[in-house]
């Protein structure tokens, strides 16, 4: 009998697990499907789906209002003043316009999307004043040998890294530039 009993309260914990664990309540939080894991995600993120033409694919990489609530209650002085006047929503519809300039000037350049492969990617600190904030740089070349480099902010939030602000096509010996004030922005200032 009481084999039967404890039987019977084992299936009970069990069915009661398998409730808490199929309950879509418990299943993984929006927030914990936002952001990337590493920074170094973030340009090939961002060139899926340039190559879509699909900016959907980027929502969960856009700073939503928690996230600037966030990075707002957790800068300091200096640097609050940038983030005091963000609104997600308008954050969002500023990196759709400028998706949507990048592939106007794919169009424009006779990029096919469809052979185009990522030649070289790179993510550096953009400055001393925010350490949160990085630029993702890559370069994309279809077959017929066509490029175009691609620079764009990230952002550090809650250990995940974020699409932020810019993203713009740019040609070769300009990316290079910007590279070049980077090194010496934090060599000599």
């Amino acid at each position: 009998m009481r084999s039967k009993v404890l039987s019977g309260m084992l299936l009970i914990a069990l069915i009661s697990s398998l409730g808490f664990i199929f309950n879509p309540a418990f299943d993984e939080t929006e927030e914990n499907k936002r952001g990337a894991t590493r920074k170094e995600d973030l340009p090939e993120v961002l060139f899926q789906a340039l190559k879509a033409n699909d900016f959907e694919q980027l929502i969960n990489y856009i700073p939503d209002d928690n996230d600037l609530a966030y990075i707002k209650n957790h800068s300091g002085k200096k640097n609050r003043y940038v983030y005091d006047q963000m609104q997600a929503e308008e954050l969002k519809s500023m990196t759709q316009a400028n998706f949507d300039q990048v592939m106007r000037e794919s169009i424009e350049r006779e990029i096919n999307w469809s052979s185009a492969e990522v030649m070289e990617e790179k993510v550096i600190l953009s400055g001393e004043s925010d350490k949160r904030i990085y630029t993702g740089t890559f370069t994309i070349q279809d077959q017929r040998d066509k490029s175009l480099t691609i620079v764009f902010d990230i952002i550090k939030i809650k250990n995940k890294w974020f699409i932020f602000q810019g993203i713009k096509a740019v040609n070769k010996k300009a990316s290079r530039q910007v590279g070049m004030l980077f090194y010496l922005q934090k060599k000599y200032f």
